[in-house]
Order: structure tokens, then C-alpha cells, then sequence
């Protein structure tokens, strides 16, 4: 499978909030973990190896 997280096709939502909030980086990880949690289960099985983050 190609890149699952790349900054350059990443929806603006995906790292929306104040990242001076304190709990923005658990949100932001939360939103990560959630998105390739819910690819990989999709395509399990039919995909080979994944490459997860680019850049």
C-alpha cells in the first residue's frame, strides 16, 4: 500500500486546533491512530505492507 499520512494530501481538519492547547497533540494522535487503525482494518488482507508516514 502507499503512504497512509502525508502532509501534502492531509485534509486541513486532520491537524486543525490550537496547537498550543495542551491536549492538541493527544488530539492530533488520536485522529492519527483512529485514520490508519480504520485504513488498514478496510484492507486487511489485501494489502501486502503499507508505507505509513512520508515527510
Amino acid at each position: 500500500g502507499h503512504t497512509l499520512i502525508w502532509h501534502q494530501t492531509s485534509p486541513s481538519w486532520f491537524f486543525a486546533g490550537d496547537p498550543t492547547d495542551s491536549g492538541y497533540k493527544a488530539l492530533v494522535r488520536s485522529r492519527l491512530e483512529t485514520y490508519i487503525t480504520d485504513v488498514v482494518t478496510h484492507f486487511k488482507g489485501k494489502v501486502y505492507c503499507w508505507d505509513v508516514v512520508n515527510e
